[in-house]
């Protein structure tokens, strides 16, 4: 009785992390874009890169964490994911692919979690402005496509 109930938590489980973590990665990403609202141009003066991005501090470090959890559901889903492609016993090259283009991705995820925190970080004025406006000009160049 109470291996049917996990096998049938199992079964609706992992595709519903998967569509939570869908829902709230895209969420945590558009809340955590640098440009924000403001639209930072890399033109602007260091300063006034250095007050938006101090300005849309909580909003991108609720962004990051909005997408942290977006990550947690996502590697959940990828478990399931692993176990429907592979069952007992068998060994098959899909689930492996899958699974490594899976923690890849979270992985570059992170990355980007731990850029934007770091801009948000780096963002106060003083001498070293200068270091804000580097990372927006980064995020123009590399980031936008």
């Amino acid at each position: 009785m109470a291996a049917e109930r996990v096998d049938r938590i199992e079964r609706w489980a992992g595709p519903a992390a998967g569509v939570i973590a869908a829902v709230v990665t895209m969420t945590g990403l558009a809340m955590s874009d640098i440009a924000g609202p403001d639209a930072i141009s890399p033109q602007a003066s260091a300063t006034t890169i250095a007050r938006v991005l101090a300005e849309n501090k909580d909003r991108l470090q609720l962004g990051t964490s909005v997408l942290m959890i977006g990550l947690f559901f996502m590697v959940w889903f990828l478990v399931h994911l692993q176990t429907r492609l592979n069952p007992k016993g068998t060994t098959r090259w899909m689930a492996s692919v899958a699974s490594a283009g899976g923690l890849i991705t979270v992985t570059l995820m992170a990355l980007v979690v731990a850029y934007v925190r770091a801009t948000v970080e780096t963002s106060f004025s003083g001498s070293d402005v200068v270091i804000p406006k580097a990372i927006v000009v980064y995020d123009w160049n590399y980031w936008r496509v």
